[in-house]
């Protein structure tokens, strides 16, 4: 879970008016604009409703930087490709990250599962896309290639159960004594 790719989902259920649009929006401006601005927001924002679409409906609340980029997502929003939205997404935020070398893995990932997303089902539908990557972020079942990367960098640290069906070179268990399996520290 990278702040950047969690970023970059929220552009992309706020382009696609997802049941997330209006979370999506706080979170991505949550440090560029001011709590006033996420006042507003929150103000316009209707339940089912195109949270992008009224703000910029109502442009006069705004100071002349937020509309600037309101803007600039709404063009974003023109696209239909996902490839091309998550470029000009990462066009638009390039400023707010210091990427290091495994965001650079991550944001890399993500762009093969718009891709595979894309070629699977062949079609421009936004809303899809978010709904299925959603649903893999709910659940927690978002896997990359950098994974396996991680997983040999860490120690981890597990019960036994979860452990099952788990293959590791090395296994330390804490607190094991002779013929006793560690079942709690009293």
């Amino acid at each position: 879970e990278r702040k950047i790719i969690k970023d970059i989902l929220a552009f992309f259920n706020l382009i696609a008016n997802s049941k997330y649009n209006l979370h999506s929006l706080i979170r991505i401006t949550k440090y560029r604009f001011s709590e006033e601005f996420k006042d507003i927001v929150i103000r316009l924002w209707k339940n089912n409703q195109n949270i992008l679409s009224e703000c910029l409906h109502n442009s006069q609340l705004f100071n002349a930087d937020e509309n600037k980029w309101l803007n600039r997502v709404q063009l974003i929003s023109n696209h239909t490709n996902y490839i091309d939205i998550f470029q000009n997404v990462l066009e638009l935020i390039k400023d707010d990250y210091t990427l290091s070398s495994l965001d650079v893995l991550y944001l890399n990932d993500f762009k093969e599962i718009i891709e595979r997303f894309y070629n699977f089902y062949n079609q421009d539908n936004l809303r899809d896309f978010c709904d299925y990557i959603n649903l893999l972020a709910d659940n927690n079942t978002i896997r990359s290639n950098t994974d396996k990367v991680i997983k040999g960098s860490f120690v981890h640290l597990m019960t036994a159960h979860n452990s099952k069906g788990m293959e590791f070179d090395y296994v330390l268990l804490p607190f094991l004594q002779s013929s006793k399996f560690p079942q709690s520290i009293k």
